[in-house]
């Protein structure tokens, strides 16, 4: 009998949890049916499968535990928040709802969740105020509202989340930070940045001793570091950029040894760089530059060996430039212009397999450029040296890289052919002399009164530049010398070929209006026309320059456009790849020719010319010449042997290879030469077809 009604409880027990799992689970159907996120009339939302939707999941009595919702691999919905009853999912752990367009306030009934761990509501348009009944979620260990609109202070409720382990409120209008956050120990990443924070950074961050990643960059921020920060011996990447912040450098920064990345640029920050930072040994990025920061380098600076990017430009540190800068051999990136450094520049590039900028420049430097100082290959490397107190001459062993800036100096002697091997030279604006290597453009050597050429012309001409812009008048040298030398025979690779494609990409101008340079028909002579001298077709040349040659050479290198040498097509024309006799490659658009035959066609497309004849940018594409005729119209462009952007995100392996930090400087060579073409060129210039395709 006892038995017997024992088993009636139990089985009205049950029965009893039997119906409220029934129920719940009716709750969490009509929930999404009544919430319009879904489609539910589509056989692939059947509501009796939701739980294999994909964007769902439950636990093995069909609850939902998970809603995962991406709007970069699913379509945007642009729902209300509202429209979502969340008291209708009692089990559920984790909510992820980005991407999506999500509209309205964060509802105050969030707190219905107690069971949620993880809430990303990332990259939608929400509103309004953080509720603070988000405190209440103390499972919580992931919270990310970052890429939204919501503003106001961060309520001090959510000091009650102290499972907390990553936590991002970055890009929004928040303004002020609780003092509470003291409370959340176990926060491992904590970003704040792009807000409207204002005051002090926090004292209490220093309690925080697991986080690795702190992130406060872009506010309002002001008054000074605090040493709390000493605190945080697990930090690995502290950002403060862009802030207001004063006062020195925190000695104590010195103790958070496991530190890779240091962000402070953009401040007010002054005094001396504490030597304390180099005990900083882990540290792969400096960013400390736009500050007014005093005194000399530390001596031992040298020692952060696995230091990659280092920027300290535009401050005011003064003092010699330290010898131990010979060790930091894995440095991809030196930035310490606009200072006021002195002395000599006691490097050797050799020492530097990875760099691809080393920039110096508007200092004070003095002394010579001792010989091992230049020879080294990076085709991507730029250098910039200019705007100094430099002396004595160029270095005579010059190795091969994209740019080399010397100008605005005091160097003497003569240019040494070897400067031919840098794709881009400035040497403009010194006390040289002596004749001018072929290779370099005329704009580069202006300011050298002692220059010479060896022409009998009265005038040098530029074939990449309208003759009425690019009328440069050099005393001729002494008889004898050839500053153009005949192409050589061998089919060896010279010390001419095509420069790779640096890491910082290049912008072609592929204009929706035909634009390019002529190449020059007409043999250059004396103005009364009795002295010939000896011409060649080298387009690179810019005394000896006969454009009936170089047509020539151009025609017989691509075998009169042969379609064996075509290497792209595109809605202007034909893209061909040719050796000169010289052994320069380069890039042939030939054009469609039906524009041609339109009256005004010949003045627009010499006025463009002239506009982008005063073009000169790193990251844009170099003309070398072109030709116009009504039979056939073609330019002659730098050639780019890596080919596109569009190619390379096509190709699943090159893909790969073409990290994040790659794809990054992608995106600033492009902003930097979109930037010139639209604020620095005397006549704006607009693009019109910015694309992969585009980007070499």
């Amino acid at each position: 009998m006892r038995m017997f009604f024992v088993l009636i409880i139990w089985g009205l027990i049950a029965g009893t949890e039997s119906s409220t799992l029934t129920s719940e689970l009716e709750m969490e159907a009509n929930a999404i049916l009544n919430s319009g996120w879904w489609n539910t009339s589509d056989a692939k939302y059947n509501i009796s499968n939701r739980c294999i939707w994909g964007q769902i999941s439950c636990n093995n009595a069909g609850s939902i535990i998970k809603i995962n919702i991406d709007g970069l691999y699913s379509e945007e919905m642009g729902n209300n928040f509202a429209t979502l009853n969340l008291s209708s999912f009692h089990n559920l752990e984790r909510l992820v709802i980005k991407h999506v367009g999500l509209q309205g306030t964060i509802p105050k009934e969030i707190d219905l969740l107690p069971k949620l761990t993880h809430l990303d509501l990332s990259s939608n348009f929400l509103v309004g105020e953080m509720p603070p009944s988000l405190g209440s979620l103390i499972q919580l260990k992931h919270l990310d509202l970052s890429l939204n609109n919501i503003r106001g202070v961060i309520p001090s409720s959510l000091g009650n989340l102290t499972q907390l382990k990553h936590f991002d409120l970055s890009q929004n209008y928040f303004e002020e930070v609780p003092r509470l956050i003291k409370n959340l120990r176990q926060l491992e990443y904590l970003d704040i940045s792009f807000n409207y924070i204002e005051g002090s950074i926090p004292f209490e961050l220093g309690f925080l001793k697991n986080l690795t990643t702190l992130i406060l960059s872009n506010n309002r921020f002001k008054d000074e570091i605090p040493s709390s920060l000493g605190n945080l011996t697990q930090l690995e990447y502290l950002y403060i950029s862009n802030n207001m912040i004063e006062g020195s450098i925190p000695f104590e920064l010195g103790f958070t040894r496991k530190l890779k990345t240091l962000d402070l640029s953009l401040n007010r920050l002054n005094g001396n760089l504490p030597i304390s930072i180099t005990n900083l040994t882990q540290l792969e990025y400096i960013y400390i530059s736009d500050n007014f920061l005093t005194g000399s380098f530390p001596s031992n600076l040298g020692q952060l060996s696995n230091l990659q990017f280092l920027s300290l430009h535009n401050n005011s540190f003064n003092g010699t430039f330290p010898i131990s800068f010979n060790n930091l051999t894995q440095l991809e990136s030196l930035d310490i212009s606009d200072n006021f450094l002195t002395g000599c520049l006691p490097i050797s590039l050799r020492n530097f397999a990875r760099l691809d900028t080393l920039n110096i420049s508007h200092n004070l430097l003095l002394c010579t450029l001792h010989s091992n100082l230049f020879p080294f290959t990076n085709y991507g490397a730029f250098v910039d040296l200019s705007h100094n107190l430099i002396s004595g001459e160029i270095p005579s062993t010059i190795g091969y890289f994209q740019q080399l800036l010397l100008n605005n100096n005091n160097l003497t002697g003569t240019i040494p052919q070897s400067i031919c091997n840098v794709s881009y030279v400035d040497v403009s604006y010194n006390y040289l002399r002596g004749p001018i290597p072929f290779c370099i453009d005329p704009y580069a050597v202006i300011g050298n009164k002692d220059v010479c050429n060896n022409s009998s012309c009265d005038q040098i001409y530029f074939p990449s530049y309208p003759i009425s812009k690019n009328k440069f008048y050099f005393q001729p040298c002494s008889p004898g010398f050839q500053p153009c030398p005949p192409p050589k025979k061998s089919n060896k690779a010279n010390h001419h070929v095509a420069i790779f494609v640096p890491i910082l990409i290049v912008l072609i101008l592929s204009f929706s209006s035909l634009i390019c340079f002529k190449l020059w028909n007409n043999s250059m002579k004396k103005k009364n026309g009795n002295t010939t001298t000896t011409k060649n077709g080298d387009v690179f040349c810019i005394w000896t320059y006969d454009g009936k040659i170089a047509y020539d050479d151009i025609i017989r290198a691509t075998e009169d456009f042969d379609m064996r040498y075509c290497i792209g097509t595109g809605a202007y024309g034909s893209v061909y790849k040719a050796q000169l006799p010289c052994g320069k490659v380069v890039a042939l658009k030939k054009l469609h020719g039906y524009e041609a035959e339109v009256p005004a066609f010949d003045e627009s497309f010499r006025n463009e010319v002239k506009i982008l004849s005063e073009i000169r940018h790193r990251h844009i594409v170099k003309l070398y010449g072109f030709c116009l005729h009504k039979r056939i119209m073609f330019l002659i462009y730098q050639y780019m042997e890596k080919g596109s952007l569009f190619s390379v995100l096509y190709d699943d392996v090159e893909a790969m290879e073409l990290n994040w930090r790659k794809r990054v400087n992608i995106v600033k060579g492009v902003a930097s030469a979109l930037s010139y073409l639209h604020h620095e060129c005397t006549t704006p210039i607009v693009h019109r077809d910015v694309s992969s395709g585009n980007i070499l």
